[in-house]
Order: C-alpha cells, then sequence, then structure tokens
C-alpha cells in the first residue's frame, strides 16, 4: 500500500502591517497622507497603502483617516494599527434632549466635530456621510434617519420638525418627482433626466450656538431658525450661560478660581497664558516684546468641586488625581484644558496640554455636564445635565479611587 502523499505546509500568514506613531517634521508637512505613508512604508505598494486607509487603520491625532488626499501638518501624529480602528460617531450617536422649531439640544459624543470647520475632515462630499459632524447628525436625525434623509424627504412623525407645506398639502414623494420629471421635454422633445438625485454631501439645517471640542462629550444647543441662533449667540457673548464641565485631572487641587489673558499662540505653536509665552521667551533667551500684542483675551473658571483620590492602573504606583466640576466665566477656545495644564494638573488623555503618557487612556476625560441658557424665542430659563457615557463612566469608576 503506497504512503499517502504529505500535503504541504500552509504558508505562514504575514503579520498585519504597523507603524507606530510617527510625528510629522518639516519634511513631511504638506504631503498628502497616502504620500507620507507610501514613504514610511517603502514595502508596501501604493494600493496597499491605500487599502490601509480604507480599512481604517489609519490614525491621524488618534482618529482614524480615511482621505487619502489630505495634506499634514506640523505635529501631526500619524499611525497605522495591526486591526481597524472604530468607526466614527454617527447619527446614532447622539441623544436629542429637547426639541421645539426653534433650537435643538443635544448630547455630543467624544470623537465628532461639531462643526465642519477643521482642516483634518474630508472636504469630498461622498466622505463626509462617514465623519459627520454635530450638525449634520442632528439634521438627519430630524429629517427622520439617514434613508429618508438620502431619499429627500422627511418623516412627517419626526418630533420637532418645523411645518415647511402649506395645510393640506401633503409631501411630495421620490415616486411622484420621479414620474414627473419623466414627462418632462426638452427643447427637441427628448426626454429630460430626472431632476431627483441623492444628495452627495449630508444636509446641514442647524446651527450651533458654541462648540465642544472634538475629544470633549457633552450639551450643545444649535438652533433651528437664524433669529433662535443669533439671540442665542448674544447670551454667549455676555457670558450669561450656564456651562459646567466635569474632567478628570492629574495631582491633587482644591476648588479655586483660574483667571489668565490667552492667546493664539504662546510661543511653542499652541494657545495659551500670556504669562506663559513670557516664560518661553525667557528660556529662549528672547526679551518680552515692548508693544505686546492686544489679541488676547480675559478668560476666568471656576473650580467648583473636587473629589481627590489615586489613578489606579494596572502596573506602577497610583498616582495623585482628581475628580472635578468647573464652570466657565468666559468661553474661549480650550479655556478648561489650558487653565488646568497651565496650573500644574492637565486633564487626564489630553494630547494637546498634557505631559503624562496616553498609554491606556481611551480619550480626553472631559465631558460638557451642565447648560443652562434661555430660550430665545419664549424667554423661559432652561437647564440640561447629563452623566458620562457609560462606558466612559465604567472606566472612570474602575480608574479612579478615593483618598484615603
Amino acid at each position: 500500500m503506497e504512503s499517502p502523499v504529505p500535503r504541504p505546509a500552509p504558508a505562514p500568514v504575514p503579520a498585519p502591517v504597523v507603524m507606530p506613531p510617527v510625528v510629522v517634521d518639516s519634511s513631511l508637512v504638506g504631503q498628502t497622507i497616502v504620500a507620507t505613508l507610501r514613504k514610511l512604508l517603502p514595502d508596501q505598494s501604493w494600493s496597499a497603502v491605500r487599502k490601509l486607509i480604507e480599512q481604517r487603520r489609519v490614525l491621524v491625532n488618534r482618529y482614524p483617516c480615511f482621505d487619502e488626499t489630505r495634506r499634514l501638518t506640523e505635529r501631526d501624529r500619524l499611525e497605522v494599527l495591526a486591526h481597524p480602528a472604530p468607526a466614527w460617531p454617527d447619527e446614532n450617536s447622539i441623544e436629542l434632549l429637547y426639541v421645539d422649531e426653534q433650537i435643538v439640544v443635544a448630547l455630543k459624543p467624544e470623537g465628532m466635530v461639531t462643526e465642519r470647520r477643521h482642516d483634518d475632515l474630508p472636504d469630498a462630499p461622498e466622505l463626509r456621510w462617514r465623519a459627520l459632524t454635530l450638525d449634520e447628525a442632528v439634521t438627519i436625525r430630524l429629517m427622520g434617519g439617514r434613508e429618508a434623509t438620502i431619499a429627500g424627504r422627511a418623516n412627517p412623525t419626526s418630533p420637532g420638525r418645523p411645518q415647511s407645506l402649506p395645510a393640506g398639502q401633503r409631501p411630495v414623494h421620490r415616486r411622484d418627482q420621479l414620474r414627473r420629471d419623466s414627462q418632462r421635454r426638452d427643447a427637441t422633445g427628448s426626454p429630460q433626466k430626472p431632476r431627483w438625485h441623492t444628495p452627495k454631501a449630508p444636509p446641514c439645517h442647524v446651527r450651533a450656538a458654541h462648540r465642544l471640542d472634538r475629544q470633549t462629550s457633552g450639551l450643545v444647543v444649535l438652533s433651528r431658525v437664524p433669529e433662535a441662533g443669533a439671540k442665542l449667540y448674544a447670551q454667549f457673548q455676555a457670558h450669561d450661560v450656564l456651562r459646567e464641565y466635569e474632567a478628570l485631572v492629574w495631582g491633587w487641587i482644591e476648588p479655586q478660581r483660574l483667571e489668565s489673558e490667552l492667546i493664539r499662540d504662546r510661543g511653542d505653536g499652541r494657545r495659551g497664558s500670556r504669562q506663559i509665552a513670557n516664560l518661553i521667551e525667557a528660556g529662549a533667551g528672547e526679551s518680552p516684546p515692548a508693544n505686546q500684542s492686544p489679541l488676547g483675551k480675559m478668560a476666568a473658571t471656576n473650580l467648583v468641586a473636587s473629589r481627590q483620590g489615586h489613578f489606579k492602573s494596572g502596573s506602577g504606583e497610583p498616582a495623585p488625581v482628581s475628580w472635578i466640576r468647573c464652570q466657565l466665566e468666559t468661553g474661549r477656545t480650550h479655556q478648561v484644558r489650558i487653565h488646568l495644564s497651565e496650573k500644574g494638573n492637565p486633564i487626564v488623555g489630553d494630547d494637546v496640554y498634557g505631559t503624562h503618557s496616553l498609554d491606556g487612556i481611551p480619550r480626553l476625560y472631559l465631558h460638557a455636564a451642565r447648560l443652562g441658557f434661555t430660550h430665545p424665542m419664549t424667554g423661559q430659563r432652561l437647564e440640561f445635565s447629563s452623566n458620562w457615557p457609560g462606558v466612559d463612566r465604567k472606566w472612570l469608576e474602575s480608574h479612579f479611587g478615593e483618598k484615603s
């Protein structure tokens, strides 16, 4: 009896392509992300690099990037994962806490941009559906969901949708529009192409009265009509709004008032206080200018509560941390993050103003927990509160131990 022919051993499965974080320097500034990856991963072809981007394995500043034409800027943090990163938040990731004919109060998840004003968001219309902003996600929810939005018709039962049709007039459905378009003829008598088409970019019919950082979760109020938006904007400009944040910070800190003059560039390319900018200039051997720039704006943050404890990690000694609540007197960009960092208590997970390792820390632990304002049309005082998202709350409770 002949012995069976041995089967060849299966070929080894190649290890997935990974690349540790790389900080973009001057030699890579202005290049597209696909060209940069091709340079940093010379063993990978152009198609292989594009596939990495499509699979959500390429991170820029800790978030997946799928726009291969995006051009990198200095200090961008580029990384390739072994496995796909979680998908971006979409319209189903937000929660609408209040809806009427004039305003909407929404709960923004971490990782979603409030408005499409940042250079790190894809500009191609078809890619915007994969990276929705808060105002776009709210619009889609108000229109009855993604399918109804793409179909170009709103769900008439959507809560709080303004009446855009006269009483008794039904909305024109897609099939009716296609039928009418098929009966149209051009000047030569030939049938015209249907005017109905799927929108290339997500619609945006609301406007945020204020913004939260992409890494920050919490409450945002948006206007549905221009008059309401103008009145809300005036309230925020006059600082007649209650804005309270909850955060986990490194070190122990007591309730106090933090105040400084914030400028766009404190000398290291980041926003910061005028006092810190002078220290940076002094450290570089430069004397502060005699006539300092008048573009700084005063900012004040009140720390109203603080629970001191320890950060419990899997290894190493427990580090002192504080679970704080702070109220804003003003609303400057990155105000809370700057004040706490310059005080020596940066927020856990802050990759811009922090000084601690980000290993094992999934996000920036800053949450807009309370929001109070006067309704722009009725004059009624409204106040809303929200807890941390469930996953983040569990992470905080498992890593925070009360000070004994």
